[in-house]
């Protein structure tokens, strides 16, 4: 009789264990996304002044925009729910968020995971070289 107890308890022990496993699976692919979404977002903000100035010839991120534009769409509340923190960093090449976001697991309580997301522009050259004669 002991014996069913002590394989009861060892495998409720293992089952609750994978099940925290998977839910911290499930926080660190949704602080994936909410990095690489954000990051999209921000590097769809281009200087528009320097592309117009250059017939179009050089493409460039307009770094405070594209910062705000990342830093906004972390902040939707229910995007956001999970986070903790976040660094964002821009280069007139591209946007690189990385987030931390906290799971609450059973056996593991107040687990944060940290994960990053990167977007660059592609302009067929390099970022901020003029193109053509």
């Amino acid at each position: 009789m002991a014996w069913y107890l002590a394989w009861t308890l060892f495998a409720v022990a293992i089952i609750v264990g994978l099940v925290d496993l998977r839910v911290a699976g499930f926080v660190a692919d949704e602080a994936q996304a909410l990095a690489n979404g954000a990051a999209r977002a921000g590097a769809m903000e281009l200087d528009e002044a320097t592309f117009r100035a250059s017939d179009g010839a050089t493409i460039r991120l307009d770094q405070a925009a594209a910062a705000a534009a990342s830093a906004a769409f972390l902040a939707d509340p229910v995007a956001g729910r999970r986070i903790v923190a976040h660094r964002i960093e821009t280069t007139p090449g591209g946007v690189t968020v990385h987030v931390v976001a906290r799971a609450n697991l059973p056996w593991l309580p107040a687990t944060t995971l940290e994960r990053a997301g990167t977007a660059r522009l592609f302009t067929g050259n390099r970022v901020g070289v003029p193109t053509g004669p």
